[in-house]
C-alpha cells in the first residue's frame, strides 16, 4: 500500500475468499476501539501503517510484489475549518537588535496566523508541533473571526516594549524560531495537518536581522504551496515587511 499511507503486507499473509482484511495505523490502539470495527469481533487485522489518511482526502494505491498497482481509491476529504481556512501569513524569525533594550533580537520573535475564510474559527487545540511549541488551548485567543489575524510570540513583554500593547497576541510559544530556517508544523485539535513547511533565511536575505519578516503574498494558495522556494520565487510569492 502507497500513497496515503505506506504498509508492505509480511509473507504468508492470506485473505480467505469472501472475507475481509483490516490495516491499521495501530492495531493495539485499534483493537481497544468502542465503535466496530474493533477488536473482539474475530476481525482480520494486519499493522502498523506509516503515514496518516489526511481529512483533506488523499488516494490509496494497492501494488502486488512485482510492482503492478492492481487498484486504488481516491477518498474525499471532510477537512476542518482550521485546515480551509487558518494560515501562518507572516514569520519575524530573526528581528533586529533594539538600542537601548536589554533584551537578545531573539525575544522579539513572532509568527502571524490570520483566518482567510468566511467564517470563524475555533481555535482551541490547534498546536505547533515543529520549529516550536504552542498550543492555543487555553490561550487568550480561542476564536478567530472571518479576516482577523492572531499573533504568537516569544516574549510578551519585549514584544509589548517593542510593538505596543494594541495588538492580538494568544500567547508566549517555547523555543526559537532558527535564524537559518526550519521546518514548521501547524495541527488541528484531533491530529490533522493544517500547514507542514520549512521557511529559509536565503529566500530574503534583509529578512535575517535586518528587521524585515518573510510575508506570504498568496493566503489563499494550496497549503502545499507554502513548502519551499521554487523558481527564485518563494512559497506562494513570499513577501518581506519593514516590522519596526
Amino acid at each position: 500500500m502507497s500513497g496515503a499511507v505506506d504498509y508492505t503486507f509480511r509473507g504468508g499473509v492470506v485473505i480467505p475468499a469472501n472475507t475481509s482484511l483490516y490495516v491499521a495505523q495501530d492495531v493495539k490502539s485499534w483493537r481497544a476501539r468502542t465503535n466496530a470495527p474493533m477488536g473482539g469481533l474475530g476481525l482480520f487485522v494486519q499493522g502498523n501503517y506509516s503515514g496518516q489518511l489526511s481529512a483533506r482526502g488523499e488516494t490509496v494505491i494497492l501494488t502486488d510484489k512485482t510492482g503492478r498497482q492492481v487498484n486504488s481509491l481516491t477518498y474525499p476529504g471532510t477537512p476542518s475549518l482550521p485546515q480551509q481556512y487558518l494560515r501562518i501569513t507572516e514569520i519575524m524569525y530573526h528581528p533586529s537588535p533594539l538600542t537601548g533594550s536589554t533584551n537578545s533580537p531573539e525575544d522579539f520573535e513572532y509568527l502571524e496566523l490570520k483566518n482567510i475564510g468566511p467564517v470563524a474559527i475555533n481555535l482551541t487545540g490547534v498546536r505547533f508541533t515543529n520549529g516550536i511549541s504552542f498550543s492555543f488551548a487555553g490561550s487568550a485567543v480561542t476564536t478567530l473571526d472571518a479576516g482577523q489575524t492572531v499573533l504568537v510570540v516569544k516574549n510578551l513583554a519585549a514584544f509589548t516594549a517593542r510593538y505596543g500593547s494594541g495588538l492580538p497576541v494568544a500567547g508566549q510559544y517555547i523555543g526559537n524560531l532558527d535564524n537559518s530556517g526550519e521546518r514548521l508544523r501547524l495541527l488541528d485539535a484531533v491530529g490533522e495537518e493544517i500547514l507542514d513547511f520549512s521557511y529559509n533565511n536565503s529566500w530574503y536575505p534583509i529578512t535575517d536581522g535586518l528587521g524585515f519578516s518573510l510575508v506570504i503574498i498568496d493566503e489563499q494558495g494550496e497549503p502545499d504551496s507554502w513548502v519551499t522556494k521554487r523558481a527564485g520565487v518563494p512559497a506562494a510569492a513570499c513577501s518581506v515587511r519593514l516590522s519596526e
